[in-house]
């Protein structure tokens, strides 16, 4: 796929993403649900969602909050539902929880896989990311370390394709040092309390996708911590919000609602939670794409 520092920012590889969206704008209608909308929210996501110590809806905020509570309104005039719920989720267990149906949709930073496809429902992608590194600007120097820490979140495709963005990665020369250990990390912020750490398990490296690492360092920033976000991506992030398979009026509804979005509304909601950075090229022309037509209804065959 080669590097992709500037393929977001150029829009290279938005005919792929265009391929890729006749694959899962799929009809997904589960019943038993009783009017209720329970939204399952990852709290440690930021820009995209962050979670409260209350599950209610104003103790929630980011991206794909915005994106789920207009979905929810939505629901509530056309779906009938009466109550809308919020359940905080983790990257661990946010598929079992949406698998067993304690949760109608995931909220937060999930990004599509073919594995994903044939599980669940997924509306139109939402957001394109890419899984980057932040770490200690010192590595770069003449830091001697037996070991080096590299943290990822457990639970993640990040996690799970760790390796091969540590070979393709250009930012830190990993072969100056003997040992490359993997810390497999409960929570995103948990990253910041490894890097504050001294010893065996202090953090070195973390990696996730961009947007959040960026996120990350502006907290970082705030607990005296100086960490560098590479400018590069390592692979592509297209996220989506995931259903069940059988929630056809759901599913139809989020992806009618978001294509509204994608025409007016998605530059102020990027704006709120992205302040002070422009929407890349590739970003834009995937809302353009999506920008769907209502169409007519359409006839039985003969």
């Amino acid at each position: 796929m080669g590097m992709m520092g500037g393929a977001l920012s150029k829009g290279i590889k938005v005919s792929a993403i265009l391929v890729g969206m006749a694959f899962f704008y799929g009809h997904a209608g589960a019943d038993g649900w009783e009017n209720t909308l329970v939204i399952g929210v990852r709290g440690d996501c930021p820009p995209f969602a962050e979670a409260g110590k209350k599950d209610e809806a104003d103790t929630y905020n980011g991206y794909s909050v915005d994106l789920c509570k207009k979905i929810a309104k939505a629901a509530e005039d056309e779906l009938d539902i009466r109550k809308v719920e919020y359940m905080r989720v983790s990257a661990k267990d946010r598929f079992c929880k949406l698998k067993s149906k304690k949760v109608r949709m995931l909220c937060g930073a999930t990004t599509v896989t073919l594995k994903g496809l044939n599980l669940f429902g997924t509306s139109m992608y939402t957001f394109i990311s890419g899984a980057s590194l932040m770490y200690l600007p010192a590595l770069n120097r003449s830091v001697r370390l037996e070991t080096v820490n590299v943290g990822v979140l457990e639970g993640t495709t990040t996690s799970q394709t760790v390796d091969n963005i540590l070979k393709r990665q250009t930012d830190i020369d990993f072969k100056a040092f003997p040992k490359t250990r993997i810390l497999r990390l409960p929570s995103h912020s948990a990253c910041l309390d490894q890097f504050a750490t001294q010893g065996k398990d202090a953090l070195h490296v973390y990696i996730a996708d961009r947007e959040i690492l960026l996120a990350l360092n502006r907290l970082a920033a705030k607990r005296q911590l100086k960490l560098k976000v590479s400018s590069q991506y390592y692979t592509v992030e297209p996220y989506a919000l995931f259903m069940h398979k059988d929630d056809h009026d759901l599913l139809n509804l989020a992806n009618k609602t978001l294509s509204g979005i994608f025409k007016t509304e998605i530059y102020d909601i990027y704006s709120d939670n992205f302040p002070g950075s422009r929407m890349n090229i590739s970003l834009r022309h995937l809302f353009q794409f999506q920008q769907l037509p209502e169409g007519k209804p359409l006839t039985e065959c003969p």
